[in-house]
């Protein structure tokens, strides 16, 4: 889906001001690149992710920009832009959200967001699961436990 450009700063808006932390992938498109090509390589597959800070257009200064890295009090760790944007393609890919900026040159730049987990969903699956391991490791045979040797006789394995 084509984005008209006077949607870009809502739909940037929008997408930084999900609940989620987002993560974020950039790369520039070679023009003889097929872009559906890098698209699934990037989006679907395996890239560098990097923990999304801001991602907007700024109308004044005509600049599309991607700010990325470490967590906010240490400042982005890095910074991209691109001068002159002219289009932006949105499409949803199987993981991610892919953004293909077209600037005045006709270059092609790929943002890759991709959502993340809630902190606490790995730690709360593997925290209901506890009582279920405590239980058989208390019902299990003595056999499963440390053998305890009484000074004087020999143990046999």
């Amino acid at each position: 889906m084509e984005l008209a450009q006077r949607e870009w700063n809502d739909y940037f808006e929008r997408i930084t001001s999900e609940p989620r932390q987002l993560l974020v992938a950039i790369e520039s498109v070679g023009r003889h690149t097929p872009l559906e090509e890098r698209i699934s390589a990037m989006c679907d597959g395996v890239c560098t992710r990097h923990p999304l800070r801001s991602i907007g257009y700024e109308p004044h200064a005509d600049v599309f920009e991607v700010a990325a890295g470490l967590a906010a009090e240490h400042g982005a760790l890095l910074r991209f832009f691109v001068a002159e944007p002219r289009r932006i393609l949105v499409r949803e890919a199987t993981r991610a959200r892919a953004i293909v900026i077209t600037d005045a040159g006709g270059a092609q730049t790929l943002v890759c967001v991709f959502p993340t987990r809630p902190r606490g969903a790995l730690r709360s699956a593997a925290a209901a699961s506890r009582p279920a391991l405590t239980a058989r490791l208390r019902d299990a045979p003595v056999a499963l436990h440390a053998r305890v040797r009484t000074p004087g006789t020999t143990t046999h394995f």
